[in-house]
């Protein structure tokens, strides 16, 4: 009994404190402990936890305190006391608090006794055997017609009859005087149904599903009736096992679960009525009441109602955390393996939700995956264990990226946010470190993908506080071969000079003072796009502090310039669209070779001339490297053969540069697969004399 434990909840609870107490009860009232016993002074016992489950035990010392002897980390490794102690603790209050069957008949003794001796005439008058006028009788026990529908809701309702030679007759209605002689089994339960009552046992009553199998228990090799049924229904003692059998909806991906009973004689019955509650379940088949060997958790009590469906959303963790526990318990026949499912990191957004003042600000940053699902990053949560189905495979899903998020994490402390976790960001404290990260911070985050948001007297501040925009201006020069860049520094109320700027750098600030107010910049952007410019250039511009550089490198220009935070391109339209078509990321398409190539390409020339194409229309160089004897020169002079891509190139000669050994090559396989181009070939003493000839020509060598 639960006064014989040396610990009580409330000595649980001094132990534990209130938060492991608290995630100790929720695993409790979950069902995860599987199995738990008291060997004095250990409580040991099994949590479905995991794959393979926890064992775990705990040592009640002789001074009243406890030692945990927990695997878990809280113990390893903070020398706490766990909530899987806790859980223990409380389960194995309860069952000891559950009157057994042979608790039950000797409590029915004591009360047989009592009632022999004529202490309570209400209670029906037991007999001895060699008792001078008992009155031999057996104890009926009916269930109610309805008595399976009644169950659903956790009730079930009983009619009681003592039998005797003339007939039967409801309980209440006998007399309290006669004394009846039972058999030893009835007398248990009659004792058994005044237990659940707490008194004299009625005609009619109803009882919960774990007090109608107290009472099945008691019943074992005795049968019990249903009103309107004359054959009585035998209660077996020896337990059957149960067999889960899973599937998988073709259509949906759903997992499909039945539970079967294998009764004795290797007969599977299918369609059984069960009756479940917490720790023991009953099945009812084929007239007969059986007890189950093992009972499955609640959260699949639907299983024994019918077929039990998983949605496809939880197949994963179902496969991954619950179907090894189900196999603990019973026999699962299946074709469904984990192997047959692919499980692939998430996209994961994040975003940072920053809490503050000007003085100092707080962060939690969060991983979102579905409008549905977003979690502290890097934080274990019960929450994760989702997937996201894939809509094209019933096999495929994503699946949390731990990974990512705790990359994400790290990042963070590129704008001064440190921490393991996305809950564990150490704060920023003091108002310059909170001005570097509204000027660099925030930008820089947001140029990775972090969302950013700001709560609290920080939000208003960062939005009434000017911030340097950037002004770079783009001037063409020498045809559009080369541009030159310029820029300067703007603010609402004025410009701001390049000196003051350099200064706020140098010294690793993200903002400038003037007039005791602050001014952001983004200064690692700023200085980013100084180097990009300084790293293409080719020299200095035509104006002062300019930049000349190359028009290769128009769309690197123009991606550093939008990186920047209130950043502003002054540039010509030509200019613009030049460099967006160097930007853009189109596939490489299949060029329709000309007409008058004298060959048949490989698949592989045919992609070398596509790719040139490709360079072509970028304004891009590139090399041609496939190893000797795969037909370079061919490819290159199917591209030359086709219509040049700019209108101001076409007309034009392409000039050829070889080694004086292959001129002559060039010359030959371009007469032979490009006949319809003009070849001149320049070489020796003689060349100078045919430059007047290069302008009519297709192709110079």
């Amino acid at each position: 009994m639960g006064e014989n434990l040396p610990f009580t909840e409330k000595k649980l609870k001094d132990w534990a404190g209130w938060r492991a107490f608290r995630d100790g009860r929720a695993l409790f009232e979950r069902g995860v402990v599987e199995r738990v016993s008291y060997e004095h002074p250990y409580v040991i016992g099994t949590l479905s936890l995991g794959p393979r489950g926890m064992r775990s035990k705990f040592e009640i010392l002789k001074n009243g305190l406890v030692e945990n002897h927990c695997p878990c980390r809280d113990n390893r490794e903070c020398g706490l006391i766990c909530s899987h102690l806790v859980a223990m603790g409380l389960t194995m209050l309860r069952q000891s608090a559950k009157p057994e069957r042979d608790e039950q008949a000797i409590a029915g003794m004591r009360r047989f006794e009592r009632i022999a001796k004529g202490l309570d005439k209400k209670y029906i008058k037991r007999a001895q055997k060699n008792d001078p006028g008992a009155v031999k009788a057996n104890l009926v026990v009916e269930l109610v017609e309805n008595w399976y529908e009644q169950v659903k809701a956790d009730r079930v309702g009983l009619r009681i009859f003592i039998e005797v030679e003339k007939g039967r007759t409801p309980i209440a209605d006998v007399s309290a005087d006669v004394p009846y002689l039972f058999p030893r089994v009835d007398e248990v339960v009659l004792s058994t149904l005044e237990e659940l009552c707490g008194g004299p046992a009625p005609s009619n009553m109803q009882v919960s599903l774990h007090a109608f199998i107290q009472l099945l228990r008691a019943l074992n090799g005795k049968k019990i009736f249903q009103q309107g049924i004359a054959k009585g229904f035998p209660v077996n003692g020896s337990a059957v096992d149960s067999i889960v059998n899973m599937d998988m909806d073709r259509e949906t991906g759903e997992l499909l679960l039945s539970v079967a009973t294998e009764l004795p004689g290797r007969q599977m019955e299918l369609f059984a009525s069960y009756i479940i509650t917490e720790n023991s379940g009953w099945v009812f088949n084929s007239g007969q009441f059986w007890p189950l060997n093992a009972v499955l958790p609640k959260k699949h009590w639907d299983v024994y109602q019918g077929t039990l469906r998983i949605p496809r959303e939880l197949v994963p963790s179902f496969i991954m955390t619950d179907l090894p526990q189900l196999e603990r318990l019973v026999q699962v026949r299946t074709e469904i393996t984990p192997d047959l499912f692919q499980m692939k990191p998430a996209k994961v957004y994040f975003r940072l939700l920053v809490k503050g003042s000007p003085a100092s600000l707080s962060a939690t940053l969060y991983a979102r995956y579905t409008d549905e699902v977003e979690l502290v990053a890097g934080r274990a949560d019960m929450r994760g264990n989702f997937a996201i189905p894939d809509p094209k495979d019933l096999l495929r899903y994503r699946i949390r990226n731990m990974a990512y998020e705790k990359a994400g994490v790290e990042k963070l402390a590129l704008a001064g946010f440190i921490g393991r976790a996305g809950d564990t960001l150490r704060n920023i404290v003091g108002p310059r470190e909170v001005l570097n990260f509204l000027g660099s911070g925030v930008p820089k985050l947001r140029r990775m993908g972090i969302e950013v948001e700001l709560e609290g007297r920080v939000k208003p501040f960062a939005e009434n506080t000017e911030m340097v925009a950037p002004i770079v201006h783009i001037r063409e020069v020498d045809s559009g071969s080369y541009f030159d860049v310029s820029y300067e520094y703007d603010v609402g109320t004025g410009s701001i000079s390049d000196s003051d700027i350099q200064h706020a750098l140098a010294k690793g600030d993200s903002f400038i003072e003037r007039n005791g107010k602050a001014i952001l910049l983004d200064g690692d952007a700023i200085q980013q796009a100084l180097d990009v410019f300084r790293d293409c250039s080719v020299g200095a511009g035509e104006g002062e502090g300019s930049f000349r550089i190359s028009t290769i490198y128009s769309s690197y220009i123009q991606s550093s310039i939008d990186a920047l935070e209130n950043g502003r391109l002054d540039a010509e339209p030509e200019w613009l669209e030049r460099a967006r078509q160097q930007n853009e990321q189109d596939t490489i398409e299949t060029v329709k070779l000309s007409e008058h190539l004298n060959a048949t390409l490989r698949s592989y020339q045919h992609e070398g001339v596509n790719w040139l194409r490709f360079l072509e229309r970028r304004g891009f160089c590139g090399i041609l490297a496939d190893e000797m004897g795969l037909g370079k020169t061919l490819q290159t002079l199917a591209w030359i053969q086709l219509e040049r891509a700019e209108e101001s190139h076409r007309g034009k000669p392409a000039l050829v540069i070889c080694p004086t050994s292959l001129v002559d090559n060039w010359a030959e396989e371009a007469a032979k697969f490009t006949p319809n181009l003009n070849v001149l070939v320049l070489q020796g003493a003689e060349r100078q004399r045919k430059w007047k000839r290069v302008e009519k020509s297709d192709l110079v060598i």
